[in-house]
């Protein structure tokens, strides 16, 4: 038996909607490079600078245990994203995107560590593969999904409008999430909320 379905269901939730904001990138990107920053080349320097980020993240919270509580930490991670994302769509120089794209490469590093810590934590050794390959469809629509509808939107607003919209949408996913019981009492092994429901 899962120990929290419904913090199962709304950690599946939340990750889709993580991964539909993060698909606003692959219609953005592209078009402040070929407009703006000389092409191809410079699309390829601004997922580069991401990648560092993530590399560098990576080094960081490696080198010491997780000290603070994973939901709330996931949460942070997003309202972080879409703090970026804003700030992303005043960003006229050259400098300035390599800089978001960095930090947002160091910002998103924890979010998938945590995020299958905790599927670990309350799904059964015998029962994670089936769980991960029931979830990772729905979760993994996220960025496609995201993309096609930012390509339908930025005909419309262009692409400062629906990156402002994208990242003001991200950080209310965010801070709903901290009003999520299940979710914002989550901590190292143990959800609150849910322990209270059981007593």
């Amino acid at each position: 038996m899962l120990r929290d379905g419904q913090l199962l269901l709304q950690l599946a939730g939340l990750t889709f909607f993580f991964n539909f904001f993060f698909g606003v990138y692959s219609i953005v990107l592209p078009f402040m490079a070929q407009n703006h920053f000389g092409g191809a080349k410079a699309y390829g320097f601004l997922w580069s600078a991401f990648a560092v980020g993530s590399f560098l993240g990576g080094i960081m919270f490696s080198r010491k245990s997780w000290k603070w509580a994973m939901g709330p930490s996931m949460a942070t991670v997003i309202v972080l994203w879409g703090i970026l994302t804003v700030v992303l769509a005043f960003a006229h120089q050259y400098w300035m995107v390599l800089a978001i794209m960095l930090v947002n490469g160091l910002v998103y590093t924890p979010y998938e560590p945590l995020y299958k810590t905790i599927i670990q934590q309350i799904v059964p050794l015998r029962m994670q593969a089936k769980v991960s390959s029931t979830i990772r469809p729905i979760t993994g629509l996220g960025q496609p999904t995201g993309s096609w509808l930012s390509g339908l939107l930025a005909t419309h607003i262009g692409t400062v409008g629906l990156t402002l919209a994208s990242g003001g949408a991200t950080v209310v996913v965010g801070c709903a999430t901290y009003m999520t019981p299940r979710i914002r009492n989550y901590k190292n092994g143990t959800s609150d909320s849910s322990a209270s429901d059981s007593v």
